[in-house]
């Protein structure tokens, strides 16, 4: 008996030796990663994930149509299927915008889309982050060409 307690004792005691800091693990979908760095963009950080069932993405009419218009995304042909919108917040800034998030569209597995949001971020007097709206962009070949990463 005296042997068992001493190996629960010896137990709790390494367990307590343990780091206790909580070790963040960072997984991002390797195809976005990769997708992302063929146009000269990296991964800051996760931002969003929208799952759109089969046949609702047209439901978001509003959103459709800006991501159609404003983002050069026309997503039309795949409505009937699963759409899953994922954001990331960018390494990279550029004049006058120090946040872009880059939106991916993936359906049946492929990326079949995707489009840049150029923010301003700032912090107001009492210390809260206001995001200023920033303008809709097309991922295009070499946009990021010459673009500073954030430190």
């Amino acid at each position: 008996m005296k042997i068992k307690w001493i190996g629960i004792i010896l137990l709790v005691l390494v367990m307590g030796c343990s780091d206790d800091k909580p070790k963040e693990v960072v997984i991002y979908k390797q195809s976005h990663v990769d997708f992302l760095k063929r146009y000269g963009w990296s991964i800051d950080r996760f931002a969003s994930e929208t799952k759109y069932a089969s046949g609702t993405f047209q439901s978001f009419s509003r959103h459709m149509q800006e991501v159609k218009t404003k983002g050069k995304v026309d997503l039309g042909s795949y409505t009937d299927q699963e759409i899953i919108e994922t954001g990331y917040v960018l390494r990279e800034f550029k004049p006058d915008y120090n946040q872009i998030i880059a939106y991916i569209f993936e359906s049946g597995g492929s990326i079949v889309g995707s489009y840049l949001v150029n923010n301003q971020l700032s912090m107001d007097k009492s210390g809260v982050y206001q995001i200023g709206d920033g303008f809709t962009d097309e991922m295009v070949q070499n946009l990021q060409s010459g673009i500073p990463e954030k430190d």
